[in-house]
């Protein structure tokens, strides 16, 4: 079965696939033997973002004259694993999160394999990409997912102070619903073939505040079940707000992507 390399992205895409041609100095780049050859990467970018990242490869593309075979695709996880299954492994696969490194690191080959130097990367980096001790995975891009974006302007009208407690957050909510006629949170998730990744990163919010950091460590490491008392409790609270806080409600949230629904 073809072995193959990761990228992740921390929450979190990622895989490193170039990290030997990169290298380069004032006398030209360097291309380890690499010249002429093809490389498939399979990742969740397409439109402007596919765009994005040929343009950042296109300097070692060009440079060691590779051809690159890209597949992008919003259901990433159905299609790799599809992939792997049937022996077409591409070279590189960028991941959404760290935690999908377990499911696949059987079948990729280490970093360290082909060259790429640990030491080049901070410690929890390479932690975080390890699996049983052995480094797969490298981030190319982090995304901060716990900011709730809110109105400056609607709540100096309203003469409203943002809460800076998770329970003065539930207190607020409550007295925004009780107080006035727009709906505090937007909370669509609905996003063709990816549909449901803005609930994960919503449920691991309410997990991290709710449960601690070493729980949502432990659903990662398989340490924790998936079908524990506590997920079952934050799955219900998420349900809750999306009936009660919701723009639109249960349906709203079924039904709309790019919220433009009016909230504080």
């Amino acid at each position: 079965m073809k072995r193959f390399m990761t990228l992740f992205v921390v929450v979190l895409l990622a895989a490193v696939p170039f990290t030997g041609v990169l290298a380069q100095d004032d006398m030209g780049m360097e291309c380890f033997g690499s010249e002429g050859s093809e490389i498939s990467i399979i990742g969740s970018w397409s439109g402007e973002e596919e765009e994005t990242f040929r343009s950042i490869l296109a300097p070692v593309l060009d440079g060691c004259g590779l051809t690159l075979s890209y597949e992008g695709t919003r259901d990433l996880n159905t299609v790799l694993a599809t992939r792997v299954e049937g022996g077409s492994a591409p070279d590189i696969a960028a991941l959404p999160n760290p935690g999908s490194l377990v499911n696949y690191y059987e079948d990729m080959v280490p970093l360290e394999d082909v060259g790429v130097n640990p030491e080049n990367y901070a410690e929890g980096w390479v932690v975080r990409g390890s699996v049983e001790g052995t480094w797969y995975g490298l981030p190319v891009k982090t995304d901060v997912k716990s900011l709730v974006w809110y109105s400056p302007a609607n709540f100096e009208a309203f003469g409203f102070e943002p809460p800076t407690t998770w329970a003065d957050f539930q207190e607020f909510l409550d007295m925004l619903n009780s107080e006035t006629d727009v709906a505090p949170l937007a909370m669509g998730f609905e996003s063709g073939g990816a549909t449901g990744w803005t609930a994960t990163d919503f449920l691991q919010d309410i997990l991290l505040r709710t449960q601690g950091k070493e729980f949502v460590n432990g659903l990662i490491s398989g340490e924790t079940d998936w079908n524990d008392p506590a997920m079952v409790e934050t799955w219900n609270m998420y349900v809750d707000w999306v009936e009660m806080y919701n723009a639109g409600g249960t349906d709203g949230a079924l039904t709309v992507g790019d919220p433009r629904l009016k909230c504080v």
